[in-house]
């Protein structure tokens, strides 16, 4: 017989759904495309249109929810 405890499953499935959305959001969106080009080369992106203070504010921002969620 398998015995889970109900706090770390609902943590695992939590942070499963985080990362899946972190990846998709990354990976799939325009946001993501800008993210990744400020952070490869801001004066590249700089040139390519992309705010790149914008995208550093962002990139801080969604840091610190996903420390949230693992804090919590």
């Amino acid at each position: 017989m398998l015995f889970l405890n109900k706090a770390r499953l609902v943590a695992s499935v939590v942070a499963i759904v985080v990362a899946a959305g972190l990846y998709i959001l990354l990976e799939r969106t325009r946001l993501g495309r800008a993210l990744r080009a400020a952070a490869d080369n801001p004066t590249a992106a700089t040139y390519a249109g992309v705010d790149v203070g914008r995208a550093h504010r962002i990139a801080f921002g969604l840091g610190s929810a996903v420390t949230a969620v693992a804090g919590g």
